[in-house]
């Protein structure tokens, strides 16, 4: 076999790193060499509070919606380091955010057509899959903030009455938790 390039042994170096500290779930990483953060993070995403006040056609839906919780949003930390492990606040840039397309149960929802007295209806907020690119910052141990966690959803809309109508709703803000991250042992 010929000689291994530098790029080629760095590849192979970082294909054969294992990483991982007990009870971290929720995380999946792959191969990281040591000194070196990465992986995929499971995140608490919640759609803040917004009023809603609609006229569709004859019809008028009001109500206060949220906060909504949106299960199975995930950030995700490219490979990012050597990392100096001793400093109290580490940068983590390029940091993708993923909220996945999700129908949340509301409840508040009142529906009003041709002037008839308004009754509350079911209502289910339906969030499109959406993504952004963030900075995170590591200055409590192994939490790591967003820099910016809010992450603005456009296209959600509000289905009412079992999909009887449904009601565009204006850009949603989807607020991402904090997240533990798993570092690799130190070089």
């Amino acid at each position: 076999m010929g000689a291994m390039t530098r790029f080629g042994r760095a590849a192979a170096f970082a294909a054969l790193a294992t990483v991982g500290l007990a009870g971290s779930s929720g995380c999946t990483t792959g191969g990281v060499p040591p000194g070196y953060v990465s992986g995929t993070y499971t995140v608490d995403a919640t759609v803040a509070p917004v009023a809603v006040d609609a006229t569709v056609g004859s019809c008028t839906v009001t109500g206060d919606i949220g906060p909504a919780s949106v299960p199975g949003a995930t950030v995700t930390v490219p490979p990012i380091g050597p990392l100096d492990l001793t400093k109290p606040v580490i940068i983590l840039d390029g940091v993708s955010v993923s909220v996945p397309e999700a129908t949340v149960p509301v409840d508040g929802v009142t529906l009003s057509c041709d002037g008839a007295p308004g009754s509350v209806v079911t209502a289910e907020l339906h969030v499109p899959a959406t993504a952004a690119v963030r900075t995170a910052t590591n200055s409590a141990g192994n939490t790591a903030t967003l820099s910016d966690p809010v992450v603005m959803v456009d296209g959600a809309t509000l289905s009412v009455d079992g999909g009887a109508l449904d009601v565009p709703l204006p850009a949603l803000g989807v607020g991402i938790g904090s997240f533990e991250l798993v570092f690799s042992a130190a070089l």
